[in-house]
């Protein structure tokens, strides 16, 4: 018994009718426009030395990145995500010069095969740190400005400092930042908050910094909740 469905048959196009266009073939190993990232927090990794197994572990569910904030000293206000002393590596992750520590954990993604994304937010830095005691001038303040105590809302976060990226040496700074640390081996950046800098802001940056470094060089703006208004704003922006 012959199971098998008729064969489909192709109705008969009338005379004149014009042949619909047929939509192109989907390609199955096109690359993906978005990286697979695998989120490390390097307080709970530990030193960079030991992170092989971590990524290989990574590497093998596919995963094409790892994303992770930088690894700079961060003792003051306890959390690493918030820039403290950028010329210095945490000692519980790397210790010594942070442009060192940078290098050796671009290199320990590229050994599994994968690039290394920092996570990050340009327009807020640790408020008692280094940096914010150096960038005083930079630092935009205003009376009553400060959230109320949340519980659900890490008290670290109340001690950041938001930086003024309108002043062009501000954004000039941060410029550099992000292309040395592109040149040191990070293949890209997860922007939080990024619909909070100016306008211009990051169009000038992210040319500038693929110009110097890489033209690959990849930025992902990160701003969950924030509406379609926050994400026209960044629109062109090479985000």
């Amino acid at each position: 018994m012959n199971l098998a469905p008729p064969p489909r048959r192709t109705p008969a196009r009338k005379t004149g009718q014009r042949e619909r266009a047929r939509p192109p073939e989907p390609v199955s190993d096109a690359p993906a426009t978005c990286p697979r990232l695998y989120a490390i927090h390097p307080l709970m990794a530990g030193p960079v030395a030991g992170w092989r197994p971590l990524l290989a572990h990574a590497a093998s569910l596919g995963f094409d990145h790892i994303v992770c904030p930088p690894p700079f000293a961060s003792a003051r206000s306890s959390n690493i995500f918030l820039i403290d002393d950028p010329d210095h590596g945490d000692a519980r992750v790397s210790g010594g010069y942070g442009p060192t520590a940078i290098r050796a954990m671009a290199a320990a993604a590229r050994a599994e095969g994968m690039g290394l994304i920092f996570d990050l937010g340009v327009d807020g830095i640790a408020a008692d740190g280094v940096l914010a005691q150096a960038r005083h001038a930079w630092i935009a303040t205003s009376a009553g400005s400060a959230p109320g105590p949340d519980p659900r809302v890490d008290d670290s976060i109340a001690r950041r400092a938001r930086i003024d990226l309108d002043r062009p040496e501000a954004a000039a700074w941060w410029t550099a930042q992000l292309t040395d640390w592109a040149k040191a081996g990070v293949a890209g950046f997860l922007l939080r908050e990024a619909h909070r800098a100016p306008p211009g802001f990051w169009r000038a940056a992210i040319a500038a910094v693929r110009q110097a470094a890489t033209p690959d060089l990849r930025f992902l703006a990160w701003i969950p909740g924030a509406g379609a208004d926050a994400a026209m704003r960044l629109a062109g922006a090479g985000l």
